[in-house]
């Protein structure tokens, strides 16, 4: 059963025309990952994805391509892209690592992840929402390194999502599974639909709503197979 806190009931609104740069990192996760991309592809919204080397272990190039309509960003000195984390930072209006693993999550925190993604990362610096959904073993999730990084994360601005419990890959059961997909999806719904309610001119007849902004919002708590809690 998920632990996310938000509401859980699906966001149909359709999604107004924006831009997302999805990054996938190497967990056999990236399967869920796809139905993401499915679902948006069949929005009115742009996909760029970025995958790492281990990803690609995974899931191949051609399944992006072929949700996303848009090559695959691999390699930060792919000839003709040299400033490719300069343009994807700018280009897109949310960064969505799905999945991230325990060794991105720790590399990203301290500011050392090689390849394209990381390079995103620090070209971003934050200008834009940098959200990251977790997915490992439990153990791997409740170690103090990971929660550490974590929390270097959120206080430099980016969302972390929460994670599902159940059988794991491994045949554990526990804590680190990825956030099921649709509850990924109303989260990206509820983001832009509220952007764009924060910005209509406020009337006797426009109720004001609180923006997207889903780590003020949700207060996000994460519980471990033996119940420490983590906020």
């Amino acid at each position: 059963m998920s632990k996310f806190t938000t509401n859980n009931t699906a966001n149909t609104a359709p999604l107004p025309s924006k831009r997302i740069l999805f990054c996938l990192t190497g967990s056999i996760s990236c399967y869920k990952a796809c139905e993401i991309l499915s679902s948006l592809s069949k929005e009115n919204v742009s996909v760029k994805t970025i995958a790492s080397p281990a990803a690609l272990q995974f899931i191949g190039p051609a399944t992006l391509e072929g949700f996303t309509k848009e090559p695959v960003y691999t390699n930060t000195f792919e000839s003709g892209k040299m400033m490719s984390h300069i343009e994807l930072a700018r280009w897109a209006d949310l960064i969505l690592v799905c999945p991230a693993t325990a060794k991105t999550i720790n590399q990203l925190a301290y500011g050392v992840l090689e390849g394209l993604l990381g390079e995103v990362f620090l070209a971003n610096n934050f200008k834009k929402p940098f959200w990251i959904a977790p997915s490992m073993n439990s153990e791997m999730l409740a170690h103090a390194t990971t929660q550490n990084s974590l929390k270097i994360l959120k206080s430099m601005g980016a969302t972390i999502l929460d994670t599902d419990s159940g059988v794991l890959a491994c045949g554990e059961v526990g804590y680190g599974r990825l956030l099921d997909p649709k509850l990924i999806l109303n989260e990206i719904h509820n983001f832009f639909n509220s952007s764009i309610e924060s910005k209509k001119p406020k009337t006797s007849l426009t109720k004001k709503k609180k923006s997207g902004d889903l780590t003020k919002k949700n207060k996000q708590k994460f519980k471990d197979p033996n119940k420490e809690q983590f906020q």
